[in-house]
């Protein structure tokens, strides 16, 4: 079966949710959103985490890594 091409998304609990974070902190955050969705989990590779974020600064980075320690879990 072919998963959807959507997810729901409640723009009020990301807005709670984000509140603290910068404007890249929250563009990094959704594209790890939205990567976990489409590929079933997040790699474990930074390397790759950052692509996917097209993180290429330090302080790009950090946010991911950051982000991937404060929001996301290892299954």
């Amino acid at each position: 079966m072919e998963k959807s091409p959507a997810f729901q998304f409640y723009y009020k609990e990301w807005i709670t949710a984000t509140i603290t974070m910068s404007r890249m902190e929250r563009d990094i955050y959704l594209l790890l959103i939205i990567a976990s969705y489409d590929l079933d989990g997040l790699p474990d590779d930074m390397n790759e985490l950052c692509r996917i974020t097209f993180a290429k600064s330090k302080s790009e980075k950090d946010a991911v890594q950051y982000l991937i320690g404060k929001k996301f879990t290892k299954d």
